[in-house]
């Protein structure tokens, strides 16, 4: 479970970085996008943890 908040917060660092050194157009964009650039990370943690439950 680990490696999916290390992926989850490299992202966040990700757009922190865009933030100190893009235009606020592209900042405002990937604010909006947000849950669609975390889903797949959030998803696969979530089915390898019922997968987890399941054993």
């Amino acid at each position: 479970m680990k490696q999916y908040e290390i992926i989850i917060k490299r992202k966040m660092l990700l757009i922190n970085n865009y933030r100190l050194n893009e235009h606020p157009e592209k900042i405002r964009l990937i604010e909006q996008n947000l849950g669609e650039i975390l889903k797949p990370t959030i998803d696969a943690y979530l089915h390898q943890s019922a997968a987890n439950k399941s054993c």
